[in-house]
């Protein structure tokens, strides 16, 4: 059994190895502020930075007001500490604001291209202390205030074991912070209005992708199956898309791992397609492009309100029991 986990953390390290050397190559910055417009990137949000930014920056903010009302210290004393940080850019904005962050993964190329981009930091003065490590996360034992999961728990196999070590590894009144997909709450409906929104854009030549327009009923269920299963980060016969362990867990077994050791203070079910489709856009212009895509946030969260279709992205903040 453990060789069979440590050929899977294996795999998924050169899964995310492979990822962010291609990326790097190509021109990628893994920094909020100075990430620019990398067109490597034809239908990813790093494509641009204020299309990045609709998605990091906000949840930065988010963290940030969780955090000041929910912990009784100077942010100077917080220690924090990212699971699964990747390239560092939340880490490394967290500094930035005078958190003390630890960001750790599996990935010794993704940690060591979060030193390099933290290095070269024009803001390094003033930031709170910001250290890298490449361990795998059952492997430690130092304590924090503050345990993030941006888009990694849904890694995790076993969220239960997972659970009970970030409780184990949380000081006394400490928090656990979690914002993370959950492809398993991908529905039909949704991919029947991504599907109307991309045939929209492409049939405009306002689409990165060309998508031939269904002629008849049959040709349209053919593409929403098809958009159903990339949403779901799968291929049409179920193998997964980025990673060996992506999509281990699914919303139900995190959402249950995370109340049973933690007490709830925040919880948000949120948007369901515009982080997948607005590095997509093309316009022949920045600013119409980033106009378009502020849009398609916002009307992404008003249809889940709506309840026109489910949001497959949540929120949590719990206090240590």
């Amino acid at each position: 059994m453990n060789d069979v986990l440590s050929n899977s953390l294996d795999k998924e390290a050169d899964s995310f190895d492979k990822q962010i050397l291609e990326r790097v190559s190509n021109g990628h910055i893994p920094d909020l502020r100075r990430s620019g417009r990398c067109e490597y990137f034809f239908n990813n949000p790093w494509r641009d930075q204020d299309f990045i930014r609709l998605y990091y920056g906000d949840l930065i903010l988010r963290y940030i007001s969780t955090i000041e009302k929910n912990m009784n210290k100077p942010i100077k004393n917080i220690d924090i500490l990212e699971v699964g940080c990747g390239p560092g850019q939340v880490c490394l904005e967290l500094a930035r604001h005078g958190f003390n962050i630890t960001g750790i993964d599996i990935s010794k190329a993704c940690i060591e291209v979060a030193e390099k981009t933290a290095n070269e930091d024009p803001w390094k003065k003033g930031r709170g202390k910001l250290n890298y490590r490449k361990i795998d996360f059952f492997a430690l034992r130092e304590k924090f205030d503050i345990i993030l999961f941006t888009a990694s728990l849904h890694h995790f196999p076993d969220t239960d074991k997972t659970m009970v070590h970030t409780g184990d590894i949380i000081l006394d009144n400490g928090l656990v912070i979690v914002d993370e997909p959950a492809r398993d709450l991908v529905s039909k409906r949704n991919a029947a209005v991504i599907q109307l929104i991309k045939i929209l854009l492409s049939s405009s030549g306002s689409y990165y992708e060309n998508i031939t327009i269904p002629k008849d009923e049959d040709s349209i269920r053919i593409l929403l199956e098809k958009i159903y299963c990339s949403e779901k980060y799968e291929t049409e016969e179920g193998v997964k898309i980025q990673s060996v362990n992506d999509n281990s867990s699914g919303f139900d077994s995190m959402y249950a791992s995370l109340n049973a050791n933690f007490i709830q203070v925040e919880f948000e079910k949120k948007f369901a397609f515009y982080h997948q489709m607005i590095g997509g856009i093309r316009l022949g212009s920045v600013e119409k492009e980033r106009e378009l895509a502020r849009f398609l946030k916002a009307i992404d969260g008003m249809l889940c309100d709506l309840g026109a279709i489910d949001p497959t992205n949540f929120y949590f903040a719990g206090r240590k029991k």
